[in-house]
């Protein structure tokens, strides 16, 4: 072969690494977001650089499998653990045999491995098997708290809705706290609770960087003491409230009760109770409605908040009793038909909005919040669109790049719908077409 001739397939062999480079993500921390979706369809984890520049994303060669039918999904506080709530799958090769969660670790190049083998999350006493569906962690990454819904044993008895717990140990590994999981006594008119979704107050304000401090709300006041006091709200689905409890030592849970009367307290929502968030400045909490179409909202009687409202105060109400704040619940408005349908929401990371999954629509809903009553108001646009059968929404801690997990199939392929958002303004725009994953995306989470 002649000298030109090698030369020309130098080149081509060339060209072609670089388009098999192209092909693949490369993750550069102080560069890159890091994207990470299980999927139902493929039993697997997926992960994606995300270019902080120009917003682009690309798959990195790193996908686990997972033991069973993945339902819910959460990062820890420092990016270095994702956990997955799985149940059994008989599709699954080996899958888990009774619910469980995975543990992976990300390692600095981006990729996942399981940290630890999956823990069996423990059953109610005589009832029967749990259904985790939602889960939350502190923001101290000591605790994980696991939403159980309502389901039936074999027999076709009620199973109760619970709260499992779990001590977060080296290396990821995971304990269930004594008396996990903790279930509450059904209320007045008897039905039994049906848990669907919870989130727990932090324990320190977030982290500010210069490209937020214009809105950085939780600056203006002193940071949290070492022993704030923890708070867990969970949505009951069943009988359309909010379940407060006080996270103990040792991440036990305690009913909030009335101090006067020793009662356990509850704080009424609106139809069908469905989603929670907690204002990350630890003032407020949000609720949606899945059949009224509607957001509750609530300031939180917290002694350590400034936004602390009189009426705590008056009525002797113990820290972390709710009040629903004026104008509550908000409508989600829109006209659809068949109505919105709010499932899942999240705050942003400054705590100046929140951004509303709606299920029915195949919508995202934002609002602003009043950082001094709690009320919320639409972001313009109001509302935007998502792919079809919208499930999970994660927000990347510099409040630039919000994700919403689509639960449905286009061409074989699942989506996530991915925005730019403007921390001035909450305006959400919509980046390209979507991010093509496995088949029935459940969650995301962003690094």
């Amino acid at each position: 072969m002649s000298r030109r001739g090698t030369w020309v397939v130098g080149v081509v062999v060339l060209l072609a690494i670089a388009g098999l480079l192209a092909c693949r993500g490369t993750y550069m921390p102080a560069y890159d977001g890091l994207v990470i979706v299980p999927s139902f369809g493929s039993a697997a984890m997926q992960v994606f650089s995300l270019d902080l520049t120009t917003g682009r994303t690309a798959t990195i060669d790193s996908a686990p499998t997972i033991s069973g039918q993945p339902t819910a999904m959460v990062l820890d506080p420092t990016g270095t653990f994702a956990y997955v709530t799985i149940v059994p799958n008989a599709q699954v090769f080996q899958s888990v045999a009774a619910p469980s969660i995975a543990a992976y670790k990300i390692a600095s190049d981006g990729t996942l491995s399981e940290a630890v083998t999956s823990l069996t999350m423990l059953s109610l006493a005589g009832a029967g098997t749990i259904s985790p569906v939602a889960m939350t962690i502190d923001s101290a990454g000591k605790f994980l708290f696991v939403a159980d819904q309502l389901t039936a044993n074999t027999l076709g008895n009620t199973v109760p809705g619970s709260i499992s717990v779990f001590s977060i140990g080296s290396g990821g590994s995971l304990a269930e706290v004594a008396g996990s999981p903790f279930t509450v006594q059904p209320i007045q008119n008897g039905i039994t609770a049906n848990l669907v979704g919870l989130a727990v107050t932090p324990t320190k304000y977030p982290v500010l960087n210069t490209q937020s401090v214009q809105n950085a709300e939780c600056s203006l006041v002193q940071p949290l003491p070492p022993s704030t006091p923890e708070y867990l709200y969970v949505a009951d689905a069943n009988n359309n409230v909010v379940w407060a409890f006080n996270v103990q030592s040792g991440g036990i849970l305690s009913p909030i009760v009335n101090p006067l009367s020793g009662v356990v307290v509850t704080f009424p929502a609106d139809s069908v109770t469905t989603g929670v968030a907690v204002d990350p400045c630890n003032r407020f909490v949000f609720v949606t409605n899945n059949n009224s179409n509607d957001v509750s909202a609530y300031a939180i009687c917290n002694g350590t908040s400034p936004a602390r409202p009189p009426i705590c105060v008056a009525n002797q109400y113990p820290a972390g009793y709710l009040v629903e704040v004026p104008g509550s619940p908000f409508s989600l408005g829109g006209g659809t038909t068949p109505a919105n349908g709010p499932t899942v929401l999240a705050v942003d990371p400054l705590a100046n909005f929140v951004y509303v999954v709606n299920n029915k629509s195949n919508t995202l809903s934002g609002f602003r919040i009043s950082q001094t009553s709690g009320g919320l108001a639409p972001t313009s646009p109001a509302v935007v669109n998502t792919g079809i059968n919208p499930t999970a929404i994660a927000i990347r801690g510099d409040d630039n790049w919000l994700f919403v997990a689509n639960n449905d199939t286009l061409n074989g392929f699942g989506v996530l719908s991915q925005y730019e958002l403007t921390p001035a303004s909450g305006t959400l725009t919509p980046f390209g077409t979507g991010i093509q994953t496995d088949n029935y995306p459940t969650a995301v989470g962003v690094k």
